[in-house]
């Protein structure tokens, strides 16, 4: 029972390692630009220059995941004459909340680049204009929409390049102040509730606010429920054979039986003339091993049985069960990653004369140098965190290989798994200290 609940909690573990959430979900941005307002937004004569400067906004942004979130924002836009048109200066003030859609994870722009992005966006808001040329505000509802590409700077700043429609409801006077219920005689197109449309191009800065080391903008997980799933029951049943007896035949007393001829000792039933030459006593040992073959090669009807030691800890280590793994472009372990680190530390500390190889790689996505960097990076980070646990770091030896070129990590969940480093066990001499297998 206890090595069925350690199998199940290595699996949780295991999994969360690989799931974690880390990212920021909080950002702020600010913007300026130019407009272009809709010709029937004036009076006859009227018009301003084509782009209209200035315009500006802000707000602050909240994902719920990687792909969509909220935005509360504001705009201002100053209104003025141009060339020969009669001189008038108005000012539209507004606050909107939009839904967000980060296009660049629905549509997987991982796959292919990691500092282009595209959010899309729809919302509706309230606003008033004002001018000289009336008295009190003009109260307008908005809906707005638009996209907005984005170029990654740095891991907390993008840059915004943004095109929005502004489409005014209940406008009661023209972009340049009269009153659309005023000679309707001449101005028969003109009636109250008027809708104008005003589109905006601005270039600005957002700033991603948290702990985390990347944006959830930034963050490419396609999370695939059914491969979660398959996953976490695969490294259950993992975990479970070979802390069991069951994969890798290992007894309760941490022994490992390996048979190449009799079936029946695959299956730990072996019984001899005597009836119980492997009966287990009330600690876990076998009480009658005088039929095993040991260290001087003792053969018993041309059946080869050999007993190693062997330490559970060490297995999960060196079979790769035991992984630290990274989000996108992050050097930081995932924080579900750091109880990987926190067993690895734990075995040197048990084992003095063991030392450790760590090695560091990444995803296809990008070119072969950075990634390189980007790996070393990661094997340092872990490094790191295992001298800070108190493992002296002559016992460590970092490296990073760039890609993982074994697995041919095509799908967004497979390169969620290979952003990772990975342990190998060293004896005194320098040489990989591997356990033999099946």
């Amino acid at each position: 029972m206890k090595r069925q609940f350690l199998a199940f909690v290595m699996a949780i573990l295991l999994s969360l390692g690989v799931n974690a959430q880390d990212y920021n979900k909080w950002s702020i941005d600010a913007s300026g630009g130019v407009s272009i307002l809709s010709s029937s937004g004036f009076s006859e004569g009227y018009f301003a220059s084509v782009p209209n400067v200035w315009t500006t906004n802000g707000g602050i942004r909240y994902m719920f995941n990687n792909k969509f979130g909220l935005r509360l924002g504001g705009g201002f836009d100053q209104l003025q004459h141009a060339g020969n048109s009669p001189k008038f200066a108005t000012r539209i003030w507004n606050v909107n909340v939009q839904g967000v859609a980060n296009l660049g994870r629905v549509l997987a722009f991982e796959e292919f680049t990691k500092n282009i992005g595209l959010l899309g966006h729809f919302g509706v808001g309230y606003g008033y204009m004002t001018s000289k040329s009336f008295k009190g505000v003009d109260n307008l509802g908005i809906i707005t929409f638009g996209i907005t590409p984005q170029v990654r700077l740095s891991d907390r700043v993008t840059l915004l390049l943004s095109g929005t429609f502004n489409w005014y409801l209940t406008q009661q006077y023209t972009f340049n102040g009269e009153s659309l219920t005023r000679d309707p005689n001449v101005t028969p197109m003109r009636n109250v509730n008027f809708q104008g449309l005003n589109f905006t191009a601005t270039a600005g800065l957002q700033i991603a606010l948290g702990k985390k080391r990347v944006h959830a903008d930034w963050y490419g997980i396609k999370r695939e429920e059914k491969e979660k799933d398959k996953k976490v029951a695969q490294n259950e049943k993992t975990v479970d054979n070979h802390i069991t007896r069951g994969g890798s035949d290992i007894t309760a007393n941490g022994q490992r039986i390996e048979s190449d001829k009799d079936p029946r000792l695959a299956n730990n039933n072996v019984k001899s003339d005597d009836e119980n030459d492997f009966d287990d006593d009330e600690n876990g040992d076998i009480s009658n091993n005088s039929n095993i073959a040991s260290n001087n090669n003792q053969n018993t009807n041309n059946n080869n049985i050999i007993v190693e030691s062997v330490d559970p800890a060490k297995e999960l280590i060196e079979k790769g069960y035991v992984n630290a793994y990274f989000g996108f472009d992050s050097s930081e372990p995932q924080d579900g990653s750091l109880w990987a680190v926190g067993f690895v530390a734990n075995y040197l500390k048990q084992n003095p004369d063991a030392k450790l190889n760590i090695i560091g790689y990444t995803d296809q996505v990008g070119n072969a140098g950075y990634n390189e960097k980007l790996s070393k990076k990661r094997a340092d980070a872990v490094k790191q965190l295992l001298v800070e646990m108190g493992v002296d770091t002559s016992r460590l030896a970092s490296q990073g290989k760039g890609i993982d070129k074994k697995t041919k990590a095509k799908s967004a969940g497979a390169r969620r798994l290979v952003r990772r480093v990975t342990f190998e066990l060293t004896n005194d001499s320098g040489k990989e200290s591997h356990i033999a297998s099946k």
